[in-house]
């Protein structure tokens, strides 16, 4: 086999891991997030970042090792907007056209210093010379996957998503407030529904607030009221609720009002108390529950017009953690391209070759 045919396989095969890598990425972003399209894309990226590795080092000729990267660039859209140029697409094109033009450049700039390091250096010291201006190749493509990521639906579809703040946290600051809500409603429970809740107002409130029940009382809840001397005419709910007897008879009266009520009557006052707040109650929800929607309704009414930034911003966030997570990649890249330079050369694909070198000097 030729030095040619050589490096012909060797460029044809950069430009089919850049294809699959692009294959890989598209069905990430586009058709849904998977963690085996995942671990595919950052495989892909990363022999394709070996393969130019050796390519840069091994391929003499630039023709067909400019060739090969142009190539792997170019059918980056055949799979992201790569079909047909219509308004909207046109722009997506025109960004990924800079990104990938940026990335051919650095490539080119990464060929020149590894060309510059084999043929200036006495020793080979791979490592050397194969991590200088990698750097500079992974943050573009950084740079492409971010924008692949902007571009794609499913970061669109962020920007509709309603904002729900982390329910956890919010039970964690709801909770010291319980007992302030106990004292203003004594018969507050943490799980009474709402339904329950609001026939407690109906039975409890009267035109002074929280003092007297109006409704007629079981008969024995009365038996009990009329044992232990309370005169209907100053009855006081916080005063009967220091009486566990008398609490847990007025809880069950609050049940069974709530399930005589009609539904007709519920429905009206839940949609009362719905449209007041502005948020949609369905009636067997908790007070908590209802704070929590009523909670998230402000923060994302609050936060509208801010939410064509979203993807930017996470956009932006990708890019950096792409960044970080390519300094972990950079000596991996390398050290795996020394690793099948080393069984190219034990097979016989690639030699060293000692070459003399010529060198000025003096003397009398």
């Amino acid at each position: 086999m030729t030095i040619q045919q050589k490096q012909i396989i060797l460029a044809v095969k950069i430009v089919l891991l850049g294809v699959l890598s692009w294959f890989f990425l598209y069905q990430l972003l586009y058709v849904g997030l998977s963690t085996t399209f995942l671990i595919l894309a950052v495989l892909g990226l990363l022999f394709w970042g070996i393969l130019i590795c050796l390519g840069s080092l091994l391929i003499d000729k630039k023709i067909i090792l400019y060739s090969a990267f142009a190539l792997s660039l170019l059918l980056f859209f055949v799979f992201f907007r790569g079909g047909e140029v219509v308004p909207g697409q046109f722009r997506e094109a025109f960004y990924y056209f800079i990104v990938l033009l940026l990335i051919f450049l650095s490539l080119i700039f990464y060929r020149r210093r590894v060309k510059h390091e084999k043929e200036t250096r006495t020793k080979l010291y791979f490592w050397r010379i194969l991590k200088k201006g990698l750097s500079l190749i992974l943050t573009s493509v950084c740079l492409l996957i971010a924008l692949a990521y902007y571009f794609s639906p499913s970061l669109g579809q962020v920007s509709e998503t309603e904002f729900k703040f982390p329910r956890g946290i919010f039970n964690v600051m709801l909770k010291p407030l319980s007992p302030l809500i106990q004292t203003r409603l004594p018969l507050y429970r943490p799980d009474m529904s709402i339904d329950e809740l609001l026939t407690m107002f109906s039975i409890t409130v009267d035109e002074e607030g929280l003092s007297g029940l109006s409704f007629e009382p079981s008969p024995e809840l009365y038996r009990i009221i009329q044992e232990k001397g309370i005169s209907l005419g100053t009855l006081d709910i916080n005063q009967l609720l220091k009486d566990p007897e008398i609490a847990e008879l007025l809880q069950e009266e609050i049940k069974n009002k709530t399930d005589s009520l009609s539904t007709g009557q519920l429905s009206r006052q839940r949609a009362e108390f719905s449209e007041k707040l502005g948020i949609e109650i369905e009636g067997d929800e908790t007070l908590n529950d209802v704070l929590y929607k009523l909670v998230s309704a402000q923060i994302n009414v609050a936060g509208a017009p801010y939410k064509k930034y979203i993807p930017i911003v996470l956009a932006i966030g990708l890019f950096f953690s792409l960044r970080v997570l390519a300094i972990i990649l950079i000596p991996i890249i390398v050290l795996f391209s020394i690793f099948i330079i080393k069984i190219l050369i034990a097979v016989g694909f690639a030699k060293i070759n000692i070459k003399p070198m010529e060198a000025e000097g003096i003397e009398i």
